[in-house]
C-alpha cells in the first residue's frame, strides 16, 4: 500500500548524492501474457477466477499464506499476472461495465502482484522492515497491467484510492503482519460492496488494529489509520459527518456497545512488517 511512501522521503535522503528516489533504476516482474481473448465470467465480465484459485488453495483461515507451496508450483498465479498484463479497465471498458468491476480488479491486481514480488524474490522475512526493502518493493518494482508499467505505489495511489472510499484500505494485502487480513478469495463485483462492508468491520474491531483503554480513555489505532488519516476523515465526511475525527469514522464500523467516545489521547502502532507466511510445523 502506499502507506510504505512516507519513508520514501527519508530513503531519497540516505541515498549518496540525494539521488530522488523515483529516479533510481527500476525493474519489471515479467510474466507471459495469455494470448487469445480473456476469460469472462458468467456475466460477460472479466475473470478472477484463477486468482481465486489460487488464493483458496494457499490462504487460510487466519489469511496467512503458503509461500512455499507457491515456489514450488505459481503457474496459474503467473497465468493470472499474464492475463491482467494483457487487459485492464483501462484498455478494455467492455470487460468491466462499472465502477465495482474496475474496482475489484484493481484490488485483486494489487494482492496478486504483492504474493507474486514475495515468491520471485524469495521473501522469506519481511517486504519492508527498512526503508530500502519498501523502495525496491513498492516503488522501484513494476508490473504489467494492461500493457502499463506500474509500481505497487502507483498502482494504490493512482487506480485504487481514486475512488474515495477508504473501505479500500480493509482490503488491500502488503504481505505484512500489520495488513488486513488477506481473505482466501478473489473479489468479485457481484458483492464487492458488501465484502468491502465486512472487511471494514472486521479490522475496526480487531483488538490488533483499534484498542480503546477504559481506564485511560486512550484509543491505540493501526499505524494505517495515521498514513491515511485523510482518506478516513473525507470518507466520514462523505457519510455526513461534520468535521469528523478517526473516531467517528472507525464508529462507523463498530457496533452500538462498542462505539469510541471522543475523549482521550489517540496514539498509532508501530506497523509489523512481518511477512504474512503460514508457519510450517
Amino acid at each position: 500500500m502506499q502507506r510504505r511512501s512516507v519513508l520514501l522521503g527519508a530513503a531519497a535522503a540516505i541515498f549518496a548524492g540525494g539521488m530522488a528516489l523515483t529516479h533510481c533504476s527500476c525493474s519489471t516482474i515479467e510474466v507471459n501474457k495469455v494470448s487469445g481473448p480473456p476469460p469472462k465470467d458468467s456475466r460477460g465480465a472479466f475473470s478472477h477466477a484463477d486468482f481465486n484459485t489460487v488464493l483458496k488453495k494457499t490462504v487460510n483461515a487466519q489469511g496467512k499464506v503458503d509461500y512455499e507451496a507457491l515456489r514450488l508450483d505459481h503457474a496459474q498465479l503467473d497465468r493470472y499476472l499474464g492475463l491482467l498484463a494483457a487487459t485492464s479497465p483501462d484498455n478494455d471498458k467492455s470487460l468491466f461495465p462499472n465502477d465495482a468491476h474496475k474496482l475489484a480488479y484493481w484490488l485483486n491486481a494489487y494482492n496478486a502482484c504483492v504474493i507474486k514480488q514475495v515468491i520471485e524474490k524469495g521473501i522469506t522475512d519481511s517486504v519492508g522492515d527498512s526503508v530500502f526493502k519498501q523502495a525496491s518493493f513498492f516503488v522501484q518494482t513494476r508490473f504489467v497491467l494492461g500493457g502499463e508499467s506500474i509500481s505497487l505505489r502507483s498502482l494504490e495511489d493512482d487506480k485504487v484510492r481514486t475512488v474515495y472510499d477508504a473501505r479500500v484500505h480493509f482490503a488491500l494485502n502488503c504481505a505484512s503482519g500489520g495488513c488486513p487480513r488477506l481473505r482466501p478469495e478473489a473479489f468479485d463485483a457481484a458483492d464487492l460492496d458488501a465484502v468491502l462492508e465486512d472487511c471494514a468491520k472486521e479490522f475496526c474491531n480487531e483488538d490488533r488494529n483499534v484498542k480503546w483503554s477504559r481506564a485511560s480513555a486512550t484509543v491505540t489505532f493501526s499505524k494505517i489509520f495515521d498514513w491515511y488519516k485523510d482518506d478516513f476523515l473525507e470518507h466520514a465526511r462523505r457519510k455526513g459527518i461534520s468535521n469528523p475525527t478517526l473516531r467517528d469514522c472507525v464508529n462507523l464500523w463498530r457496533p452500538a456497545d462498542k462505539k469510541l467516545p471522543q475523549t482521550g489521547e489517540d496514539v498509532f502502532l508501530d506497523y509489523d512488517w512481518t511477512l504474512n507466511a503460514q508457519k510450517k510445523s
